[in-house]
């Protein structure tokens, strides 16, 4: 973690400014995914420590786990941090030609986002390759 903040560091010195939200922008699913993975750690933790008679309902390292929150924030959570690198990628390239005023790129960009999360690229455990319905 500290390393990827020192290279942002570096690259916040070579960025234009107008494109710094970009950069932080882009940070917000990489930050997702390491939440994810801290909660699954800790919840692994907590499950490996009940008595063998009262096993974890579900286990916390899958996909499951994260639809028992009732308020549906934690899915959110999970779910943008799946794909991250990818995710990171689509919405700082949006973000930077909207602030160019370049809209049929930032378009495109989000075009290319919207097949990638229809396909499971990003925000998805899976990915889909076949047009068949697939179990919720």
């Amino acid at each position: 973690l500290f390393i990827g903040l020192a290279i942002c560091s570096d690259a916040l010195e070579v960025t234009p400014p107008r494109h710094w939200p970009c950069l932080m922008l882009a940070l917000v699913p990489c930050f997702c995914n390491w939440a994810t993975t801290q909660a699954q750690n800790f919840a692994a933790g907590i499950c490996n420590q009940q008595p063998t008679d009262q096993p974890c309902v579900m286990s916390p390292s899958s996909p499951g786990a994260w639809t028992l929150d009732p308020s549906g924030d934690l899915r959110g959570l999970y779910a943008l941090g799946q794909g991250y690198l990818l995710s990171s990628i689509y919405l700082s390239a949006m973000l930077i030609f909207c602030i160019d005023r370049d809209f049929k790129q930032a378009a495109l960009w989000a075009a290319v986002s919207a097949v990638s999360a229809s396909v499971g690229l990003i925000h998805s455990c899976l990915l889909y390759t076949s047009p068949s319905p697939r179990d919720s």
